[in-house]
C-alpha cells in the first residue's frame, strides 16, 4: 500500500512507507484467538502450516534484563534464573510458540508481563538497568502499567471491556507518542547518542535470528483521525547498528546501512486504509528500500503477533510474519543479494509506540532463540 514518506518518517517513523511500510483470568474461549489457549492465556500457535504445530514444551531459558547492576554501555542481561526476577514469572511454565518451536528456538531470552513498573526506566536519561528504555521526545510518558490489581478493568475487545488478558496480571497501556510510534525501546537508545557510545552486545535488549511475539489489542477505528503525525499502534523493531552517533528519535538519519522489521502496524484510516488493515514489513535503511508487505486484516480483540527470523546459510535469512500462530504474507529473504542485504548483520531491538490517545494494550512480549 503505497504512500509517500512524510516529513517526519526522516527521523525514523515505525514504517515510512508501506510499500516503500493483553484477557480473561479464566482464559474463557469468548475471546477472539482463544481456543486452545497455552498455560500464559494467549492463543495456541496450531495453526502455523509452514514450521510445525505447537510441541507443548517448556522452555529452557530465562529471560534477560533483569540485571539492576551499573552499565554504562549497555543493556543488562538476566543471570540465568527459571524465576524472572523483575516479574515473578516462571519462564519454565510458558510453552513454546510453534513458529518458535519450528526453528528450533526453545530458549525464552526475553520476556515481560508487565506486573510490575519495575522493568521500566523512570527517567529518559537512564543508560542501564531495566528491559525498556523510553524513546522519544520530550518529557512526557506516554504509557502506564496495570499490575495484577487493577489489569482486570483494563478495557478490551471483548464488549469493551471485561477480563485481564493473563492469569500473570499485568498489563502495558501505551498511549502515545504518536509517528514515529516510538514510546517504549529494549535499548538506551538516547545513552547511545554519542560517537564514544559502546553498543550493546546481543542478548542485551537486542537478538539476531529469533522469534519476537507479543499479545495486543487495541480498538481498530483509532481515534478516527487520517493525519499520520497523530501515530498508529505498531510493534517492530530497528537495528541497534544504527544508533552509534545517531541515537533513537535523533534529528538525522545515521549513514550505516541498517533494517528495520516492522512486526505489526495497523493504520485505522490513516492512509486512506479501513479500520482493521495492518502490515508487516521490512526496510532497507537509509535508501527505504521496502518488503512488498500486502494488507492484512484484524480486529478490536487479543491476538498475538509475532516475526521468526532464520539464518538459511552464510549470510543469509529469511522472516516471516504471524497471526495468531499462522504465518500470514509472504516470506522475505535477507542478507546478501538480497534487497533486504543488511539484516543478516544486524542486532534487532523492540519497540513499543501508538497513536497520541489510541490505546495499545500489551500483555506480553516474548523473545525466543
Amino acid at each position: 500500500m503505497p504512500r509517500p514518506i512524510s516529513p517526519r518518517a526522516l527521523s525514523l517513523a515505525p514504517c515510512a512507507a508501506v510499500a516503500a511500510l493483553l484477557a480473561l483470568a479464566s482464559c474463557s474461549s469468548s475471546r477472539s484467538g482463544a481456543p486452545g489457549a497455552t498455560p500464559d492465556g494467549g492463543p495456541t500457535d496450531a495453526s502455523a502450516p509452514d514450521v510445525g504445530s505447537k510441541d507443548g514444551t517448556t522452555t529452557d531459558g530465562t529471560s534477560t534484563g533483569g540485571d539492576t547492576g551499573p552499565s554504562p554501555e549497555a543493556a543488562p542481561t538476566d543471570a540465568g534464573s527459571p524465576l524472572d526476577a523483575d516479574t515473578g514469572v516462571d519462564a519454565s511454565t510458558i510453552a513454546v510458540p510453534g513458529p518458535a518451536s519450528g526453528a528450533g528456538f526453545h530458549s525464552l531470552v526475553f520476556e515481560d508481563d508487565f506486573t510490575t513498573t519495575d522493568t521500566i526506566a523512570t527517567s529518559a536519561t537512564a543508560a542501564s538497568g531495566y528491559k525498556w528504555y523510553w524513546s522519544f521526545d520530550g518529557n512526557a510518558q506516554p504509557w502506564s502499567v496495570h499490575p495484577t490489581a487493577s489489569a482486570g478493568s483494563t478495557a478490551n475487545g471483548n464488549d469493551g471491556g471485561g477480563g485481564n488478558a493473563s492469569p500473570f496480571g499485568g498489563i502495558l497501556t501505551v498511549t502515545g507518542p504518536g509517528e514515529p510510534n516510538d514510546a517504549l525501546i529494549t535499548v538506551p537508545g538516547g545513552a547511545l547518542n554519542n560517537a564514544q557510545a559502546v553498543l550493546p552486545a546481543e542478548g542485551q535488549g537486542c537478538w539476531a535470528h529469533a522469534y519476537f511475539e507479543a499479545y495486543i489489542q487495541f480498538q481498530i477505528d483509532g481515534t478516527g483521525s487520517s493525519d499520520a503525525s497523530t501515530g498508529w499502534p505498531a510493534f517492530w523493531s530497528w537495528s541497534v547498528q544504527g544508533l552509534r552517533g545517531y541515537g533513537f528519535g535523533g534529528s538525522s538519519l545515521t549513514t550505516a546501512n541498517y533494517s528495520e522489521i516492522d512486526f505489526m502496524e495497523t493504520y485505522g484510516t490513516i492512509f486512506g486504509n479501513q479500520p482493521g488493515n495492518w502490515t508487516a514489513t521490512m526496510h532497507q535503511w537509509p535508501a527505504n528500500v521496502s518488503s512488498d508487505g500486502h494488507i492484512q486484516h484484524t480486529d478490536s480483540e487479543w491476538h498475538t503477533y509475532g516475526c521468526l527470523w532464520t539464518s538459511t546459510g552464510t549470510g543469509t535469512g529469511q522472516v516471516k510474519f504471524y497471526l495468531d500462530g499462522a504465518q500470514v504474507d509472504q516470506t522475505v529473504d535477507s542478507g546478501t543479494g538480497q534487497t533486504q542485504f543488511s539484516l543478516e548483520g544486524m542486532y534487532q531491538f523492540i519497540v513499543l509506540g501508538t497513536g497520541k490517545g489510541w490505546d495499545m494494550n500489551v500483555d506480553w512480549v516474548r523473545v525466543w532463540q
